[in-house]
């Protein structure tokens, strides 16, 4: 194996690892492209943190599950055990995850992108197919990192958000209609 083509294999597993960012435990139903946004029926996942104040009657200090609604005092979340209402005010941290990371599919497009100079390489011995392959590697690879490293596919509160902006993501932004029983719904899988 050349050295070129080590670097290039070292650039791709780097881009690779960089791109591991969302968390695996969220249903793909979840994790759509920023196109279909817009679309969605259902609400965004999220994860709420708590502070343990001791008590057992308390809810678990990690919750996750899909966004049903928020108003300015409760977040009312789907998650896999049922339906529960969580007040704002002892929300210690929360994520909300909008739509999937993009940094696989950069990562994908520039793999792909590289098949054929590594052909060429290996079909005719020259390592000059490189040379054409390393400008697009290195931008492809780039992009890869800055979206792997990037938060704009997720609120976070308190870092960078404030709990009024995640009930746009909610399934029901206006609130639970009244003709709706949350006990009624369900999680998509």
């Amino acid at each position: 194996m050349s050295k070129i083509s080590k670097y290039g294999l070292w650039l791709m597993l780097i881009a690779f690892w960089a791109s591991c960012k969302t968390p695996s435990n969220i249903p793909s139903a979840y994790l759509v492209s920023p196109k279909k946004v817009p679309e969605m029926t259902q609400g965004c996942w999220i994860i709420v943190n708590q502070a343990e104040s001791g008590k057992s009657d308390e809810l678990p200090p990690g919750i996750q599950g899909e966004l049903i609604a928020a108003d300015k005092d409760t977040f009312y979340i789907l998650t896999r055990i049922g339906f529960i209402s969580h007040p704002t005010e002892k929300i210690n941290q929360a994520k909300l995850y909008i739509f999937r990371n993009q940094a696989n599919t950069f990562g994908l497009i520039t793999f792909f992108g590289l098949v054929p100079n590594v052909i060429g390489v290996v079909s005719r011995g020259m390592p000059e197919f490189f040379v054409i392959g390393i400008p697009y590697a290195a931008v492809g690879v780039l992009m890869t990192v800055l979206e792997g490293n990037s938060t704009a596919n997720e609120l976070n509160y308190p870092q960078t958000s404030d709990l009024t902006k995640f009930g746009r993501y909610a399934r029901f932004p206006q609130g639970i209609p009244k003709e709706v029983d949350p006990k009624q719904l369900h999680l998509i899988e």
